[in-house]
């Protein structure tokens, strides 16, 4: 999977398409997002109390702490954000959220970077 993804569907949109009710919007006036990468946060349905569903915006990436190999300071969390099909329900990292909390990402496409600035899709929905 690429580490690169955009969200540009408008909020309306994305109310209809999962059948989000108004009041279950947390987005706020969300923008856009050309270029989501992870540890971004981002824009997912999830289900919410009473198992109705809800817009809110959430981390990408499982985070877990790191620290210098030069002077054992604590530097930037890794984020872990890709699970082999075959040890998701199994493997400690992934195992809890795979079995309780699960969310729908909205993306229209994936995105892989080349160069400094450039990148070009390839994929959509």
């Amino acid at each position: 999977m690429c580490n690169l993804y955009s969200s540009t569907t408008a909020q309306e949109a994305m109310r209809q398409l999962f059948d989000v009710l108004p009041g279950n919007d947390h987005l706020g006036n969300a923008e856009p997002l050309p270029a989501i990468w992870p540890k971004y946060d981002a824009p997912v349905v999830r289900l919410a109390e009473g198992a109705a569903r809800e817009l809110v915006m959430m981390h990408w990436g499982f985070l877990t702490a790191q620290t210098s190999k030069k002077t054992g300071k604590p530097i930037s969390p890794a984020a872990w954000n890709n699970a082999r099909d075959d040890k998701v329900a199994s493997n400690g990292l992934w195992k809890d959220s795979f079995a309780k909390r699960r969310c729908l990402v909205l993306r229209p496409a994936f995105v892989r970077p080349r160069g400094a600035a450039r990148r070009s899709i390839i994929g959509s929905p």
